[in-house]
């Protein structure tokens, strides 16, 4: 078995210069990283610090803060969160970065799924295929969106699912995922939090901590078996932030830097250590 590759989220709480990070990166031991950016100047800046590196620019993740348009009847707000998903898979086309991650819808309301979602996404979905570019939909609070487009696209070849280790912990809990859409993965984000918090088990965004690797309550073993089982190993993404008022945050951010990044690819190669067992 070929070792991993170890990818990690640019973080803009540890450096606000990205292509700075990417050096970083580089020399504290990752192999590549994915943007959040879905701008095509800024994206452009970022592949060319990756060539310079010899890092790999693994995806781009696609803003999400207009998810919810897509399902909407207000065809004016459909369009403008439609227009920016294709936006930024025209951007990924344009830096032949072929993974775009996208969420499938925010939010906790009680809004159902229906076909108006279904409809524009094919159009998002149509579009990137002839850019040559593959839609992640990644696992969210309100998993229905996701199961129904997962259904619906079957078929597509550009279609695939991201595993998120922590939105398994703190949104999914009840739904195993990864049993339904292991044969599609194409991106696993791996991160670990404390799960849902609040006594009443109400889920909120504040549970999603993205804590380092095993300093929550994810049963590594478990995620490895899993991602064994779907031979899924050659690329571990994780997306690690500084989040919340918890104790484990507040001694992130009280480290440097470096300190962080070391720690951060020292439970990686645990991770990855664990992938590759037998």
């Amino acid at each position: 078995m070929a070792e991993s590759k170890l990818i990690l989220n640019l973080n803009k709480q540890l450096c606000n210069d990205e292509e700075e990070l990417i050096g970083l990166y580089k020399r504290i031991g990752f192999d590549g990283f994915f943007s959040t950016s879905n701008m095509v100047k800024n994206l452009k800046k970022l592949k060319k610090a990756a060539d310079k590196e010899n890092m790999f620019f693994q995806s781009v993740h696609a803003p999400f803060n207009m998810a919810a348009h897509l399902w909407r009847n207000d065809k004016i707000a459909a369009e403008k969160g439609l227009n920016e998903l294709v936006s930024c898979a025209e951007s990924c086309s344009d830096i032949s970065v072929p993974l775009m991650i996208v969420h499938p819808y925010i939010g906790f309301d009680k809004m159902p799924p229906n076909e108006t979602g279904v409809e524009n996404y094919g159009r998002l979905i149509n579009r990137a295929e002839t850019l040559g570019v593959t839609v992640v939909f990644e696992n969210l609070e309100r998993e229905e969106f996701l199961i129904l487009l997962m259904e619906r696209f079957k078929n597509n070849k550009n279609v695939g699912f991201c595993w998120d280790t922590g939105h398994q912990m703190c949104y999914n809990g009840k739904t195993d995922l990864i049993s339904l859409f292991g044969d599609r993965l194409k991106c696993v984000h791996l991160n670990d939090n404390l799960g849902v918090r609040n006594e009443s088990g109400e889920i909120t965004p504040s549970d999603d901590l993205h804590f380092l690797p095993f300093d929550g309550i994810a049963d590594w073993n478990y995620i490895a078996e899993k991602l064994k089982k779907h031979s899924f190993t050659d690329t571990l993404v994780f997306e690690l932030k500084i989040n919340g008022d918890t104790d484990t945050a507040k001694e992130y951010a009280s480290m440097g830097v470096e300190a962080y990044l070391e720690k951060a690819y020292e439970r990686a190669c645990r991770v990855r250590d664990l992938v590759s067992e037998r």
